[in-house]
């Protein structure tokens, strides 16, 4: 694809192509029946906003696009992995942890998510560390084994540069 739109258009177009019709029977006979191409059109819309507020770093922007795209179709696979990615971005790892393991629930295969889900992890267990040294002090005044500060480091070099603290 020659222009990064395009990749965007496409992304957003299976996206809510991978989104579940709404049930038939639910739907009053007199309703239109436009309202099914509304309902797609909005996530389209949301999806498309989503993913330029992501790739424009806005992260603020994005999150709150996702939430509404995940409010109008829960099972968004791909929503659902990129909310996990701001979670890890804003070092908030256990709900950036839930949000993974939605996607999962969801697509048990999912590798990226697999992956994500295990950085979520080592972020917390390095916030653990870090708020036992808080509580315990430094690790360089011995209350502490040597170790844990050696692990604490280890678990931070681990995370990617772009959610480490």
């Amino acid at each position: 694809m020659k222009h990064p739109l395009h990749a965007l258009v496409v992304f957003a177009a299976v996206t809510v192509g991978c989104t579940s019709p709404p049930e038939r029977e639910s739907r009053p006979e007199n309703a239109p029946v436009n309202a099914d191409f509304a309902r797609v059109g909005r996530l389209l819309d949301l999806a498309i906003a989503a993913e330029g507020a992501f790739g424009e770093s806005r992260w603020e922007d994005a999150g709150h696009h996702y939430d509404a795209l995940l409010e109008l179709d829960p099972g968004n696979v791909g929503a659902w992995h990129r909310r996990g990615i701001l979670h890890l971005r804003a070092r908030r790892f256990a709900a950036a942890q839930l949000a993974f393991e939605h996607a999962l629930a969801l697509e048990p295969a999912r590798a990226a998510s697999w992956h994500d889900l295990a950085i979520a992890q080592l972020g917390q267990a390095y916030q653990s560390l870090q708020a036992s040294a808080t509580l315990t002090g430094p690790v360089a005044t011995g209350d502490r084994p040597p170790s844990a500060g050696r692990v604490a480091v280890m678990l931070r070099d681990l995370l990617p540069p772009e959610v480490r603290p």
